[in-house]
């Protein structure tokens, strides 16, 4: 059986009912703060400009653009908010696909299911697929296909969209294998473009293409079913190599990423390779009572992969500084945080900024780990000395968000509030939440977006 049967069967197979109750409460927790991150995204310039596209080109108004008065076809409605939930970099992980995996499934789910009138309990299902096969690509080909610049976000989610669009609109085993397998020639995605608008479009964009692709599977395109494993194809063409039996493992084990791994939240609106070392320095500033004037120089040292997401060692932009170690260090010791707020406007101009920004220097080490790549525990250890003479180290393994060191619900609850509040009436937060927590029992997901809409 080739790999994307097995995917087809195994997404079809899923249902809700017979659930881990665990999966299923984990799932609604990351259901919301991608719901969540995509309500703070709404407005920002990208997003704006997706609408812009989809009310000159877009198709039958059948789906919603988030927190827009725009409705139209779905693959526009999906781009758009994909590019939303993404743009603030504070969207989850998957450990196993070592991407964002939320914001490509979810934009997809959303809007088919306007236009289908599906219920929570559907939404969430088709959901809850979606990550699972994405995750399951990434335990077979995540690492490698990152590790030479594909953005896995975009290059895997996709595989994950298109699972949960083709179990909502019904696809047979036959045409959701057919699908995947043009999921291997849409994939695309490339980490050159981070601290772009071209990131976040990385997300839109794959979501889109999945509905396009079922869509088209369902009127009977075909495509090879061997296109993930044969010569010449994705993973040949990505990894060099094909060694899909984790993949397999995971399918006859019945291993959930929501569980197993368990999937990371983030606490920090930026690249989850700086996480590490921005809760590194802000112990090391805190517990030592340190401000900017007492700093001479910071060292960080991050695993290889990691340099990619700390590409900007000046930034220049705010989106750069989402990929800078040394703009997320330099905010921490001013202001003891780090929130949407720091990456708000566009250009990087404060003085004090810009001073502790030369001060850091991010190198990558081959001998954390024992040198084997870990992607998503993104192992860090931080050097602080000080205009004194002091020397502080600290090293981070987990971070804050990660499943080993999980936010409170307190944190989580405050994130949840943060983002909304910035393109919502605060007074209808709690009432989003409420729904958030019973999505199950939603009769029509369109209530969700017209509630985030109004």
């Amino acid at each position: 059986m080739y790999l994307t049967e097995a995917l087809a069967k195994y997404t079809l197979k899923l249902d809700y009912d017979s659930l881990d109750p665990e999966i299923i409460r984990q799932a609604k927790i990351f259901f919301a703060d991608t719901m969540a991150c995509m309500v703070a995204g709404a407005r920002e310039k990208p997003v704006l400009l997706a609408a812009e596209y989809a009310k000159k080109y877009g198709g039958a108004a059948t789906a919603s653009i988030i927190c827009s008065p725009v409705r139209t076809d779905p693959c526009s409605a999906a781009l758009a908010n994909g590019i939303a939930a993404h743009f603030h970099d504070f969207d989850d992980v998957s450990d196993s696909a070592n991407s964002h995996t939320s914001v490509v499934v979810l934009p997809a789910v959303l809007a088919l299911g306007e236009e289908l009138g599906i219920t929570g309990a559907q939404a969430l299902a088709a959901y809850i697929a979606g990550i699972e096969v994405c995750a399951l690509v990434g335990r077979g080909l995540g690492k490698e296909n990152f590790r030479r610049g594909w953005h896995s976000t975009s290059t895997l989610g996709i595989f994950g969209a298109v699972a949960a669009a083709g179990k909502l609109i019904g696809l047979t085993q036959e045409q959701l294998t057919y699908a995947l397998g043009m999921a291997s020639s849409e994939s695309s995605g490339i980490k050159a473009n981070m601290g772009t608008m071209t990131k976040s479009f990385h997300a839109g964009s794959a979501a889109a293409k999945a509905i396009r692709i079922t869509a088209l599977a369902a009127l009977g395109f075909d495509s090879n079913p061997g296109s993930m494993e044969i010569k010449c194809g994705f993973s040949d063409l990505t990894t060099s190599f094909a060694d899909l039996s984790p993949i397999y493992e995971a399918i006859d084990g019945g291993i959930s990423e929501f569980i197993d791994p368990g999937m990371v939240m983030k606490p920090y609106p930026c690249c989850k390779a700086t996480h590490n070392g921005i809760d590194a320095v802000h112990a090391l500033v805190v517990e030592n009572d340190l401000h900017a004037e007492d700093i001479k120089h910071i060292d960080a040292w991050v695993q290889p992969y990691a340099m990619d997401g700390s590409r900007y060692p000046l930034a220049k932009t705010k989106l750069e500084g989402k990929f800078s170690l040394n703009y997320c260090a330099a905010n921490i010791i001013l202001n003891r945080e780090l929130s949407l707020r720091d990456f708000e406007g566009v250009v990087v101009d404060d003085p004090a900024v810009i001073e502790l920004m030369k001060k850091v220097t991010v190198s990558p080490s081959e001998t954390l780990n024992d040198g084997e790549l870990m992607m998503m525990r993104g192992d860090t250890v931080v050097r602080l000395c000080t205009n004194d003479g002091r020397e502080f180290e600290r090293r981070v393994n987990y971070a804050a968000g990660d499943p080993h060191n999980p936010l409170t619900e307190e944190q989580r609850l405050f994130k949840l509030r943060d983002c909304c509040g910035r393109n919502m009436d605060p007074h209808r937060i709690d009432g989003l939440l409420e729904i958030f927590n019973e999505i199950e029992r939603l009769t029509d997901v369109s209530q969700l977006m017209e509630y985030v809409g109004e």
